[in-house]
Parts: structure tokens; C-alpha cells; sequence
């Protein structure tokens, strides 16, 4: 085997070696093609994160206005001179057992919103039916009138196939969507607390352990990066576990064991004296920001709505 090593040795140069490639990692950071995030807030608290799988093949350029809008990338728009971005932006419209309408960042009422492409732009193609909940697809004014605004269904809505182009579907974070349809609203179905994207954009790559990535789907890069975070989880097991048996032994009253580095001998067999690594290992990095129940979310509402 290699030369033993203190623990303390160990751990110090193994998480200086951790940090430098989490280092790297962001500074190269890559994200789904497919895939955006929306950060969601109600009464200004966060309440979760939202994931839409968008429908970039069978509809690129509608998918691509979506993105961009996410992202922020494309600046400011021209007709109401107001960035082109969701972030920020209110859902306008609550009616339950039947969608959540946003994206008029420009007005906030459902009067304003553009797109990326100009005003509006046409409609790409009715592909798909208004057949279940956590559908996303556009809101218009009319025929090939699509702007910046979409919906998203709480539950089948027929009259809507051949009128609204389906673009995506939320594969994460359903049950924030239906804390929002919670909200109490006005006569006029306006939510009487506000509902923001407090956050958006592309999702990272591994931005989350639940949104399986297939390495068969990935270009050569990316493939490397998978198998150096694989590699990192199963590291992470190893000084836990290593942790965890140095904390017992001193507990014990013995000596603090030495950490020996081995490989596998000619047969290919494991070192036994290496501690296996953990049988469920965290994910490498999550940018998920936790849920809170509504009750909490709308702490205080009344008070909020007076002032």
C-alpha cells in the first residue's frame, strides 16, 4: 500500500483537493438544455423551487423564447423597454382546479408582456392536449399572439387544446404549484398575497440528485465531469465513514489511528482495512432551498395587506 498518514494530514488534503474541484465546477459550471428552474416566493418568503421541462425538439422556438426569458440574457425589450426577464415577475391570474397564469413582467396584470422575438410571435404548433395538471403552455391574446406570458394547469382543460401551444411540463415541484394555487384571491381571481419568481434560470447539471442525467445523453466533457462527482460522492462515504470509526476509537480511549492509502493487490480485492463508503451519500451540490408549509409562507398576510 502507499505511505500511512495521519488523519488530520488526510482530511486536510483530501478537502483542499474537495474545494479546489468544487472550485472548478462552478467556474465551468454547465446546465440542461431542456430544463429551467423557477424560484417561487409567496408573501416575499420562498417557498421552493419549481422545474419545467421544456419541449426544445418538437418546438424550438417557442421553447427558446422560454429559455431566454428565464436566463435574462436577451437585455432589455423593445416595446416597453423593461428586461426581458422573469425574474421578478408576479403570477397575475389564480383559478383552482384550473391554471396559474404569469409572465407579464412589464405590466404585472396581465395587460403587458413580450417576447424575445418582438411583441408576439405566431403560434408553433398544438402537439399536445391540455390533458393533465403541470402542463406549461401559452397564454395569448388571439390567434398567433403569444408574448411572455404562459400557464400552468391544475387539472385537464380540453377547451383549451388547438387555442394554447403546450411548451413543457413541471417534473419537479408540483407540490409548490399547488401551494400556490392555495392562495386566497379576489373576485377577479387576482391572488390577494403576492406570487413571484423570486429566482430563474437554465438548471446546473447537477443541481439536483432527482432529476436523473443518463452519461449516454452527455457529450464527452460533461461524461468526465458525471464520473469525477461519482468519484467525489464515494470519497465523501470514505472519510465519513473514516470519521465516524476515529470519533468511536477516541471515545474508547485509544490511540487515533493512522489512515493507509491502499490499492487494490493483484487479484483485484479491495484492501479490507479500507472502510467502505457510505451507503447513502448526499448529493454533490443542490440548489435546493427547502419548503415551507403554507401556514408559514403567509405568516402575518393580514398585516402584510394593511400596509
Amino acid at each position: 500500500g502507499l505511505p500511512a498518514m495521519s488523519l488530520q494530514k488526510f482530511t486536510h488534503e483530501y478537502f483542499r483537493y474537495r474545494q479546489n474541484k468544487l472550485k472548478e465546477s462552478k467556474e465551468v459550471e454547465l446546465f440542461h438544455k431542456d430544463k429551467c428552474f423557477l424560484a417561487i416566493s409567496i408573501n416575499n418568503r420562498d417557498i421552493g423551487e419549481v422545474v419545467v421541462k421544456l419541449y426544445t425538439e418538437e418546438l424550438p422556438r417557442t421553447c427558446a423564447n422560454f429559455q431566454a426569458l428565464c436566463t435574462g440574457e436577451k437585455g432589455k425589450g423593445k416595446i416597453w423597454k423593461k428586461p426581458l426577464h422573469y425574474k421578478g415577475c408576479k403570477f397575475h391570474r389564480v383559478i383552482p382546479r384550473f391554471m396559474i397564469q404569469g409572465g407579464d413582467f412589464s405590466h404585472g396584470d396581465g395587460r403587458g408582456g413580450e417576447s424575445i422575438y418582438g411583441e408576439t410571435f405566431a403560434d408553433e404548433g398544438f402537439l399536445y392536449k391540455h390533458d393533465r395538471p403541470g402542463l406549461v403552455s401559452m397564454a395569448n391574446s388571439g390567434v398567433n399572439a403569444n408574448s411572455s406570458q404562459f400557464f400552468i394547469t391544475l387539472a385537464p382543460a380540453p377547451h383549451l387544446d388547438g387555442l394554447h401551444v403546450i411548451f413543457g411540463e413541471i417534473i419537479k415541484g408540483m407540490d409548490i404549484v399547488r401551494l400556490m394555487e392555495q392562495v386566497e384571491t379576489s373576485e377577479s381571481n387576482k391572488p390577494k398575497m403576492p406570487i413571484k419568481i423570486s429566482d430563474c434560470g437554465l438548471l446546473p447539471i447537477r443541481a439536483d440528485a432527482a432529476i436523473p442525467v443518463e452519461d449516454d445523453d452527455l457529450p464527452p466533457e460533461e461524461k468526465l465531469r458525471n464520473e469525477e462527482a461519482r468519484q467525489m460522492q464515494v470519497m465523501d462515504g470514505l472519510v465519513a465513514s473514516v470519521q465516524k470509526s476515529v470519533q468511536s476509537a477516541l471515545a474508547r480511549g485509544q490511540k487515533q489511528p493512522a489512515i493507509e492509502c491502499t490499492l487494490e493487490d493483484d487479484e483485484g480485492d479491495e484492501d479490507p482495512a479500507v472502510p467502505p463508503p457510505a451507503k447513502k451519500l448526499k448529493p454533490l451540490m443542490s440548489t435546493g432551498k427547502g419548503m415551507l408549509s403554507l401556514a408559514d409562507a403567509v405568516e402575518d398576510a393580514s398585516d402584510s395587506d394593511e400596509g
